[in-house]
């Protein structure tokens, strides 16, 4: 909200105060044309790089290059943009710049995270700190964009925006979030503040693990499996817990939404997550980041990231992208047999850097799938990488016999997982896990995005059946190139 909507605000409160009913209405219509009449002429003028209202402000320009032939609409630009330290963050402005210099003013938000000298009244221990900033903008393929941030004391009287489109925010007990950036709703867990479950607005359907009075997260890790420990999982943590919860961060605001929880993983021999979402009004994608940082020599059985898990029957297909491009599908539920236990899917063993896996239900209307952006191993003498030597995505479809617990059907990608073959057929007996020691050190990380799509039933099994997930999948792997030109030295 800019600030002469708080402006107004105040107005209206004072009036409703000091004045009788009748006046305050009389009051409130004198202020709502002057404010209507100021703003609109303010949006209106155009201002230009060599205006001398801006001569008083210092700026830096942020270009935007589309490098593959993409169209790009409303697509998020976030960036690392350094100013002044003693600069209050509000003092600020963006502009894209047109032809002849002509500034078009752009509706922009300051992600307050972690660097607690983002925060007005913090004392700065350097000349110079990072503000992040995020944008929606457009590109047409091939085009460089280039937007001017002013900063500076005489910043009132610019014009600000409305965003275009926002995001509805419910924030409920504990860390659990409602998220709705239009396309899709995502909801996040109390205890973990993991992915729950999404709706996509186009099937009107709540997906999740299970149900409603046993909530589960849906993306259910990073996760290390420790024997003789049991699996621990990031959709453990549990801010009720002292010796589980995760430290916690968020910003908001109409653009994005941003969390970030980093701690302990449970029973993984003082193993280090870290896990990040970051949601975008108008976006059907949660962009996903994670780490996991080994404090010891650890032995494992299994490392693994990005799963999605589900309760059997709300997914009948996966679906995946290879690396040349084509589309895969095949069954993973039968809802003409759901006693039939598909297990480990075809026995897949997917690249663990592949473009995109997930899974849809083919008359129900929606998926849900991991865009993969970035995948690294690293420890000193290349231990890790080594140990990862094994990573790929896999899918299973789990039918427990006597145990409803066991009725799941997910895909992961193992990261360290030394097994030929992951469950046999309607049992849970695993065949020749062979463990692994991960050194002190190593560091397994990947950069994601969760995309939500729409299946049109009677298109399903068509060519381009899929080509939204494709574009998606494409323009999230290769995004704008983006960079500072003229700023002031980050190093200082």
């Amino acid at each position: 909200m800019n600030r002469r909507r708080r402006l107004f605000g105040k107005w209206l409160r004072v009036a409703k105060c000091v004045a009788k009913p009748r006046e305050y209405l009389i009051l409130t219509g004198i202020l709502l044309l002057i404010f209507v009449t100021s703003a609109g002429g303010e949006e209106g003028s155009n201002l230009r790089l060599n205006d001398e209202k801006l001569s008083g402000l210092e700026s830096t320009t942020i270009a935007v290059e589309e490098r593959y032939g993409e169209r790009f609409e409303s697509y998020p630009v976030n960036i690392g943009v350094p100013i002044p330290a003693e600069m209050p963050v509000g003092n600020v402005w963006l502009a894209r710049v047109g032809e002849e210099g002509v500034l078009e003013p752009v509706a922009f938000q300051i992600f307050e995270v972690l660097d607690p000298d983002w925060h007005e009244g913090s004392p700065a221990r350097r000349p110079v700190k990072v503000i992040d900033i995020v944008f929606l903008a457009d590109y047409d393929p091939g085009e460089e964009v280039r937007f001017r941030l002013y900063y500076g004391e005489e910043i009132d009287d610019l014009p600000e925006p409305e965003p275009e489109r926002s995001l509805s925010i419910e924030a409920r007990q504990g860390l659990a979030r409602s998220i709705d950036t239009g396309p899709v709703e995502f909801q996040f867990h109390d205890k973990s503040g993991q992915l729950l479950d999404y709706k996509l607005a186009a099937a009107g359907q709540l997906v999740g693990f299970w149900s409603p009075d046993d909530p589960r997260p849906i993306h259910h890790n990073p996760d290390v499996w420790a024997p003789p420990q049991a699996w621990g999982h990031t959709s453990g943590w549990d801010i009720e817990s002292e010796e589980l919860a995760p430290e916690y961060a968020e910003a908001e605001g109409p653009l994005a939404w941003r969390s970030v929880r980093k701690g302990h993983i449970t029973r993984s021999n003082e193993t280090e997550a870290v896990v990040t979402y970051t949601a975008f009004a108008g976006l059907p994608v949660l962009l996903e980041s994670s780490s996991l940082r080994f404090t010891r020599n650890t032995t494992v059985n299994a490392v693994r990231n990005n799963e999605l898990v589900f309760r059997r029957g709300l997914h009948t297909h996966a679906v995946y992208i290879d690396h040349d491009g084509a589309v895969h599908t095949f069954r993973v539920f039968d809802p003409g047999n759901p006693e039939k236990c598909f297990a480990h899917i075809g026995r897949l063993r997917l690249p663990p850097d592949i473009p995109f896996v997930g899974l849809f239900h083919e008359s129900r209307g929606y998926g849900i799938g991991m865009v993969t952006m970035e995948y690294s191993t690293h420890s000193m003498g290349g231990i890790a990488s080594s140990a990862a030597g094994s990573a790929h995505y896999y899918y299973c479809d789990i039918k427990g016999r006597d145990d409803p617990d066991h009725d799941f059907t997910y895909f992961c990608r193992g990261v360290v997982f030394n097994t030929d073959f992951c469950y046999k057929r309607l049992t849970w007996q695993r065949h020749r896990w062979n463990t692994t020691v991960v050194p002190a050190g190593a560091l397994y990380a990947e950069r994601s995005a969760i995309l939500a799509f729409e299946v049109d039933p009677d298109r399903n099994g068509e060519e381009d059946a899929f080509g939204e997930v494709e574009r998606w999948t494409r323009l999230l792997r290769r995004p704008p190139g983006i960079s500072i030109i003229d700023g002031i030295d980050s190093r200082q």
